[in-house]
């Protein structure tokens, strides 16, 4: 699988924000829509079957949560600054931070909406 792997990203002509070659799709770290269409493309080409409609269900799934809890987090932010991550929430360390600030936020903290604090 390892040498597929490497020949599937050789093909694809992709390097890092350094100018190296990937060899494979976990490296890519820096676009998490590049990083899932190359997982699903090499799992299609390689004929990972079995429980591969699981394994989609669940990463539908996790994106779907992924997103809602940065939706949230992007609500409580002032408008600047979340109109300035949106621009970036295609970048895979910027979706991390919002992830991990969001679920370290004492909600105690935040005002609901329709609430006075």
């Amino acid at each position: 699988m390892d040498k597929a792997e490497e020949a599937f990203m050789k093909s694809k002509s992709i390097t890092d924000e350094e100018g190296q070659p990937v060899l494979r799709t976990w490296q890519v770290t820096w676009d998490d829509g590049l990083f899932r269409r190359l997982t699903d493309e090499f799992c299609a080409m390689d004929g990972v079957h079995g429980m591969q409609d699981d394994i989609n269900r669940a990463k539908a799934e996790l994106a779907k949560a992924e997103d809602a809890l940065i939706e949230y987090g992007l609500s409580i932010v002032p408008a600047g600054i979340s109109q300035t991550l949106k621009g970036n929430l295609h970048k895979i360390k910027v979706r991390e931070k919002l992830l991990d600030l969001a679920f370290r936020l004492d909600t105690r903290t935040v005002p609901r909406k329709g609430r006075k604090a």
